[in-house]
């Protein structure tokens, strides 16, 4: 079915890619990619060019890789400690339960606010300036500031961060 949609995929758009199981001879499977394109041949008729390799190493390799991400990302987010990401515009960009339940924000409330949005003016300043000298001296070290709760309350946190760097970019 899948061959049939990507010849389809060829005819009305010239080309088309597809990733199937194929049954061998022996009665094993491999998985294949198989990739098409219309030409025409030198009397002008057009014909269709098809190309295939085996990916069964890959697509092992690549399904191996999805899992241990999902584990990672579990762990992460059922982690019992608090864990947020944040850009360098200091929006956050994940929370994770533990960081929602301690807070009392939902993730819709937290995903998109600064970082300084949960953090009460007393200590604004101080919170602005570790954060600026940890990206200048590029190596972060333990902070204790308080933290705005949805309900009201204001608790006392000591953060301990990581920068991600990626190519050289503050990710």
């Amino acid at each position: 079915e899948k061959a049939l949609h990507t010849f389809q995929d060829i005819i009305e758009n010239g080309e088309g890619s597809c990733e199937c199981r194929h049954q061998r001879k022996d009665g094993s499977y491999i998985w294949i990619e198989a990739q098409g394109k219309l030409i025409r041949n030198p009397a002008g008729k057009l014909e269709v060019l098809f190309f295939s390799r085996d990916v069964s190493e890959l697509r092992k390799a690549r399904d191996k890789l999805q899992c241990q991400l999902e584990e990672q990302q579990e762990l992460i987010i059922n982690l019992n400690e608090l864990f947020y990401i944040y850009g360098p515009d200091f929006r956050l960009r994940f929370v994770n339960r533990k960081t929602i339940e301690c807070l009392g924000y939902s993730r819709e409330e937290m995903l998109g606010k600064s970082i300084f949005d949960f953090v009460p003016a007393e200590d604004l300043e101080l919170v602005k300036a570790h954060v600026q000298e940890s990206i200048v001296m590029g190596e972060v070290k333990t902070c204790e500031h308080q933290a705005l709760c949805q309900d009201g309350r204001i608790i006392l946190l000591r953060v301990k961060g990581s920068l991600i760097i990626k190519e050289g970019n503050l990710e």
